[in-house]
């Protein structure tokens, strides 16, 4: 079992996140996904000059 994780900021268009996603799982490398899992989290503005949203993708394969 393998992991390969994505992390996008909120200015990614999702139609780039879902092609660079699928590119993988279209790859040689991936035989059998087992869990794909995402998580939306918050950097807060007092690290950062405005508050952003990441997004992690998380793809368990063999």
């Amino acid at each position: 079992m393998k992991i390969k994780h994505f992390k996008f900021q909120d200015s990614i268009s999702f139609s780039e996140i879902e092609s660079q996603i699928n590119a993988f799982l279209n790859s040689k490398n991936v035989n059998e996904v087992i869990d794909i899992k995402f998580n939306t989290s918050v950097r807060h503005s007092d690290r950062y000059t405005a508050d952003e949203t990441e997004t992690i993708y998380l793809i368990i394969y063999k």
